[in-house]
């Protein structure tokens, strides 16, 4: 079976450095982290099919390590597979299209239909690139700063990878600093939490919003007013004003604001910015009531679109990053891990409405 494997052996280019074993931030025991750093080498294809990975005795002299650690490794990654121990050769790489079980700890802030998307897009990708061999738990923390400290902490050393999605906390900020950055990903709200070695991917509310609605605003200068509907009482990215206020200074608009939307707030020539659905849904009611139709004698931007959003009104022009997309990236990197940060492109989905 292996006939070929040793016909081809060579030593790997520096292989103490591929295998990068031994990060001090590591959580896990040092036999696992050798078998992690084998087959993140062999998935990022720098070991390669017939390539011969460092001696016991090389691997306990360069780690100060027993000879009992790196065997147990060794075996353990013979008994997936993924190596193979030949007499006068030592240990080799015997498959390098080898898909591991992983195990990924998600932990979403809320549960909601933006989400829902991202949470199905990883799921899809992850299944599709490890033949379904993956398994993810998922966790809510509510935004609840206690809880998240709760579920990560206790669930540290548990997982391959995990998942995290921020919220605005110095509790939560230090929990994802204090943690093993080799293992994190921030995902969806682009914050300053991570430690150095984590990876980000998340979406822009401040220079992406500015980019998006300079390409709206042709369409915008045909109202009076172009109003932000910024509700008290929900977990909206503060940032996401500077955007809204950076792209107003440039086209010599008066940035304006309504806290809580109501129906007499409603008047013809203006455009509103709507973040939450409460204030949509008043809109739309109120634009009814007083005969206005939407995208002519009102106009209405929504912020992060959804299917139902594809159908209001023959579609909502709506401000949205592509929630699947972003979980297939996650996935992607779980898989992966070949990048460090990634920012998905926030777009302009043009509608009926502006």
């Amino acid at each position: 079976m292996f006939a070929a494997v040793i016909e081809t052996v060579i030593m790997a280019d520096d292989a103490f450095e591929i295998l990068d074993l031994f990060d001090d931030d590591s959580f896990d025991t040092k036999y696992k982290r050798i078998v992690n750093s084998v087959i993140q080498a062999v998935r990022r294809k720098r070991l390669r099919r017939g390539e011969r990975l460092p001696s016991v005795r090389g691997m306990c002299e360069r780690y100060s390590i027993s000879r009992d650690t790196v065997c147990k490794a060794y075996e353990i990654l013979r008994e997936k597979g993924v190596i193979e121990k030949f007499h006068g050769k030592g240990y080799v790489v015997a498959n390098d299209s080898y898909k591991a079980d992983i195990n990924v700890f998600v932990m979403f802030d809320i549960w909601n239909p933006y989400k829902e998307k991202i949470y199905t897009g990883l799921l899809d990708s992850i299944n599709a690139q490890t033949e379904g061999q993956a398994a993810v738990q998922v966790y809510y923390s509510n935004r609840d700063e206690d809880l998240f400290a709760e579920f990560l902490t206790n669930s540290a050393g548990k997982f391959e990878y995990y998942v995290v999605m921020p919220f605005e906390s110095e509790k939560v900020r230090q929990v994802i600093r204090d943690f093993d950055q080799s293992k994190l990903l921030v995902a969806d709200v682009y914050t300053e939490y991570a430690g150095e070695g984590a990876v980000v991917i998340a979406q822009s509310h401040d220079e992406e919003l500015t980019r998006v609605l300079l390409e709206a605003q042709e369409l915008i200068k045909r109202y009076n007013r172009f109003i932000l509907c910024f509700p008290v009482g929900y977990f909206i990215p503060e940032c996401l004003k500077r955007g809204y206020e950076r792209f107003c200074a440039a086209c010599g608009i008066e940035p304006e604001y309504i806290n809580n939307l109501c129906a007499e707030d409603v008047v013809a020539g203006n455009a509103y910015f709507v973040i939450e659905d409460p204030d949509l849904v008043t809109l739309v009611k109120a634009s009814r009531n007083q005969g206005y139709k939407l995208g002519r004698d009102v106009g209405l931007l929504s912020y992060n679109s959804t299917p139902l959003k594809e159908v209001i009104e023959g579609g909502l022009t709506t401000v949205s990053i592509d929630f699947y997309r972003m979980g297939e990236l996650i996935a992607e990197q779980i898989v992966n891990r070949d990048i460090a940060y990634q920012l998905v492109p926030t777009e302009l989905i043009l509608g009926n409405t502006l």
